[in-house]
């Protein structure tokens, strides 16, 4: 009945805690330093050390061996010293990166293979205009973020340089490559299109002939005007070719960058928030009533999470899946069935609870099974937090008291199990969660019973601690609060009558003038 129970269950309520490595890389960020330093002072030392065969004379410069040992120490000083450096200034820049060991390795080993390929395109005499400088940070920035890959592109830049000086060697096409792959590295930035890619390379390698040129200009001294053409069509050129090769790369890569880093590309939301997915037809089918809260919820989240400078985006792919679980039973959710309560009265308060809060496990179960990534199951496990159902445990109260037990009543059992949100886009999307199901409750929707509504569910939960866990501020909230009543002004607008349409019968006229004060918020199935 369920394909997806087939698969085996990996879901727990309690996340596992991280391997022992980690956990002591998060607690102390000396073995972060230390370990970052490590690594990159063994690699640049072996990079510096190597003394690469000369294309001229196909033999190796001979050098006496206590100039070896000497240089070594050399080497090994300075290198200790820029290890130094730049974990201290990733502990201040990225402080989180010490929490993902992978990144950290990533983005080392980055930095020492662009060291190492200098070095080796030197030593077989290729071109340094085709230094892959240019995919490093565009991988990065996708991976890691712009931030972080500017940081390891400036950081291989001045270190070339450095070395440069030291080896009698200029790397002034290394250092002509440094504009355009900033530019691509914060181009990156946003990834709706795979074209965007594309022009990103397109604009680098532009940026790249430019600043070999100019760079030619300054130190070509007194050349004729065909040796200038000759550069532009060679070195340039070279430098064009490689911006423009790096998109195709990069665009051909996202998908296994994707696996690698472990994150989430604009892309990937894209392809998700279509219809077409199997999971929201699925939804659309057998639950059209939560198919339509989530696509309200969603429309109030994206506008919130924008208004706050989230990731909208995300918000929006979140909440469209946040309910999927409801698949699994959506008889029991009056949004799909007005018969709902009528079959929760026949079950008691306790078994009506645990199927309104299997709906989060069984979404997680199916998001698990069609491979949705991290950042989307958070939406589905925690836009409840750990709320109680305070429609069925008022239920057990009121039974417990006329069979004279009301402390038998557990009132955590009646609470979902959580976590609570931990991001600003989770929290907007509990929130959003509430409002639209409230919202649906008023009888005359006028923008001030929208605002009393809305600020009403939001104190519910700021106070209920369900904000604890998560970054959104007070004034983030208060934006949140104006954009969902903006949305829902919108929603609920009212029309002019049409001359041939009928006055309200004395019924709907006494209901409009009684619906004055917003509802009582509550968990209803």
């Amino acid at each position: 009945m369920w394909p997806w129970r087939s698969k085996p269950r990996r879901f727990s309520l309690t996340r596992q805690g991280p391997s022992l490595p980690v956990e002591t890389m998060e607690r102390s960020p000396i073995a972060f330093n230390v370990l970052a330093g490590t690594l990159f002072t063994l690699g640049t030392v072996a990079i510096l050390s190597w003394t690469p065969l000369r294309p001229s004379t196909g033999t190796f410069r001979p050098v006496d061996a206590g100039q070896v040992w000497l240089r070594l120490a050399g080497h090994l000083v300075l290198s200790s010293l820029a290890a130094a450096v730049t974990a201290l200034a990733l502990s201040f820049l990225a402080p989180t990166l010490r929490r993902r060991p992978a990144g950290l390795f990533a983005w080392g080993f980055t930095l020492v293979a662009l060291f190492a390929s200098v070095r080796v395109f030197e030593a077989a005499g290729w071109p340094l205009e085709l230094v892959p400088v240019t995919l490093a940070g565009m991988i990065l920035a996708v991976g890691l973020g712009p931030g972080l890959a500017f940081a390891n592109i400036l950081a291989f830049t001045l270190l070339a340089r450095l070395t440069g000086i030291l080896t009698g060697d200029e790397y002034h096409a290394v250092l002509a490559l440094f504009p355009g792959s900033v530019i691509a590295v914060f181009g990156m930035r946003t990834l709706r299109r795979r074209s965007r890619a594309l022009n990103v390379g397109l604009l680098a390698g532009l940026v790249h002939a430019a600043g070999l040129i100019g760079i030619h200009l300054v130190i070509a001294g007194d050349v004729s005007m065909r040796e200038h053409i000759r550069f532009v069509q060679t070195d340039a050129a070279r430098g064009f070719l490689n911006g423009v090769a790096t998109a195709f790369v990069v665009t051909g890569l996202l998908p296994f960058l994707e696996r690698a880093f472990k994150i989430t590309t604009e892309l990937s939301l894209l392809e998700l928030a279509d219809f077409n997915q199997p999971l929201l037809k699925k939804l659309s089918l057998e639950a059209p009533g939560t198919h339509y809260h989530s696509i309200r919820v969603s429309e109030l989240a994206e506008a919130a999470v924008a208004e706050i400078g989230g990731n909208a985006l995300l918000a929006r792919v979140g909440c469209l899946y946040h309910d999927i679980g409801k698949t699994n039973k959506p008889e029991y959710f009056v949004e799909n069935d007005p018969q709902a309560g009528a079959r929760h009265k026949s079950l008691s308060p306790a078994m009506s609870t645990l199927i309104i809060k299997a709906h989060v496990k069984d979404g997680v179960e199916m998001a698990e099974y069609y491979g949705l990534p991290q950042e989307v199951l958070d939406f589905i496990t925690s836009h409840h937090g750990t709320m109680m159902i305070e429609f069925f445990y008022r239920q057990a109260m009121a039974q417990a008291e006329e069979a004279g037990t009301g402390d038998s009543v557990d009132a955590e059992s009646f609470r979902y199990a959580g976590p609570k949100p931990q991001t600003r886009e989770t929290a907007v999307a509990m929130i959003a969660d509430g409002v639209e199901a409230a919202a649906r409750t008023l009888t005359d929707p006028t923008p001030s019973k929208l605002e009393g509504l809305v600020r009403s569910i939001a104190m519910v939960r700021l106070n209920d601690g369900q904000l604890n866990e998560c970054p959104l501020t007070m004034q983030e909230l208060e934006k949140v609060v104006a954009s969902f009543v903006r949305t829902l002004v919108g929603i609920y607008h009212s029309r002019v009558r049409y001359p041939n349409q009928k006055p309200d019968t004395d019924h709907e006229q006494t209901t409009r003038r009684t619906a004055s004060t917003p509802p009582r918020v509550a968990e209803r199935p």
